[in-house]
């Protein structure tokens, strides 16, 4: 792993060229210091604000998180089943907080270990997912690739500190991983206690803790404009300041940002050729919904908003009902693709009288209805025919043999 160290963060970088921030120009608040942090919108998948986020540190408590989000995947069939605790769960746990003979559901044991960091309560899980604490740890890193994490590595279910290597992580993984983990309602619905309100901003708290190595962590989702914005501060120097820095940061999107429609559903793209239609020849496309983007500068936004269309076809044929789906539209903010929709036709085209009678002829002999029953006709014709051509050809035999029995008479 100390090999790859430095190819690793390089590929971290690469990545994050890729989540490129939209046009902005409002100044970036003044926030606590901390040694990664990252604002990322989940709705438009864009960077909002980013400070040192490829920064390799320690997962701490972070790892808590993922015990859980596997767990509850792992156990999603069990998650009510009460287990009790046993020595052999409990199996190189600190033992600090959970005791054997005690109770609890599943669903329980990981609402302890994400939503109040219970060491006990992660390693429980571990060992009654995977038999062991290093099975399971195997299924954590397996998981972090599965959600396209580029440099993270756990070493134990609950992220502490022990020896000399303690795993690693980075603020830009973290969004990977999160993004895709918070996505299950059900999942998320275990952090409704840890919802709270800041100047009119929803807030849930995914996560916090704090180690000697890396310092205080926090993750938290916030709601703003129905964006769903995920902050992620690694490394501030005490638990309010990490607060502090998730805080300001949603204020500032709140007062500074809004949403901008750059496609407007209906809106009229361009047209493409009509084959066989009874009035027109061309046909207008327009978008199926409208794709919007979050920004504090719609100016900069609306100027360089630019769609590529791919067509299934490069015509369409008559006829052709409003709404029909005939391709797709690319948008783009700059360099950035912010949405793709369907390109739909904007209204009705009706085809000519000849070849709407070849249409609706071909809708009837697809019907399976009509396909069955014809081809039953079909045979039953078949057969009829044959036995007409049997008949006929015996009575000929039968006339044949007559006359030859006669001769005499049709001689005469």
């Amino acid at each position: 792993m100390r090999k790859t160290h430095h190819l690793l963060q390089f590929a971290a970088a690469v990545l994050l060229l890729f989540l490129l921030p939209l046009p902005c120009s409002a100044a970036a608040p003044d926030i606590p210091f901390a040694k990664s942090v990252i604002l990322y919108d989940l709705t438009d998948n864009a960077v909002l604000y980013e400070n040192n986020a490829d920064a390799v540190l320690s997962p701490s408590s972070i790892a808590k998180f993922v015990t859980g989000a596997l767990s509850y995947r792992l156990l999603l069939q069990r998650l009510d089943e009460s287990v009790t605790i046993t020595e052999q769960l409990l199996k190189d746990a600190p033992k600090t907080k959970l005791k054997a003979g005690s109770q609890y559901t599943f669903r329980d044991l990981i609402r302890l270990a994400v939503c109040q960091r219970n060491n006990d309560a992660a390693y429980v899980l571990a060992n009654a997912c995977s038999g062991s604490a290093g099975n399971f740890v195997t299924e954590m890193n397996r998981f972090a690739i599965e959600n396209y994490c580029v440099v993270t590595e756990f070493t134990n279910p609950a992220g502490l500190e022990y020896g000399t290597y303690f795993g690693q992580s980075s603020a830009l993984d973290l969004v990977s991983l999160f993004k895709n983990v918070i996505a299950n309602d059900g999942f998320l619905s275990l952090f409704d206690e840890n919802v709270y309100t800041n100047s009119g901003v929803k807030m849930t708290l995914l996560n916090k803790g704090m180690t000697d190595t890396v310092g205080y962590c926090r993750v938290t989702l916030c709601t703003v404009c129905n964006h769903r914005l995920l902050s992620i501060v690694l490394g501030a120097e005490s638990e309010e300041d990490a607060r502090e820095c998730t805080d300001t940061l949603s204020g500032w999107v709140n007062t500074s940002f809004d949403t901008v429609t750059v496609v407007s559903k209906g809106q009229t793209l361009g047209k493409i050729p009509v084959k066989n239609g009874a009035k027109t020849a061309e046909l207008e496309l327009s978008s199926e919904r409208e794709i919007t983007v979050f920004s504090d500068n719609a100016a900069d936004v609306q100027s360089t908003v630019r769609y590529e269309i791919h067509l299934f076809s490069e015509h369409a044929e008559a006829p052709v009902a409003k709404g029909d789906c005939l391709g797709t539209v690319i948008v783009f903010v700059g360099d950035k693709v912010v949405g793709t929709e369907n390109v739909v036709a904007a209204k009705d085209v009706e085809a000519n009288s000849f070849s709407l009678a070849i249409y609706r002829f071909g809708e009837i002999m697809h019907e399976r209805k009509m396909i069955a029953t014809v081809s039953m006709m079909a045979v039953l014709f078949t057969l009829y025919f044959v036995v007409i051509h049997q008949k006929n050809k015996q009575r000929q035999i039968l006339l044949t043999r007559f006359r030859n029995e006669h001769k005499d008479i049709y001689k005469r």
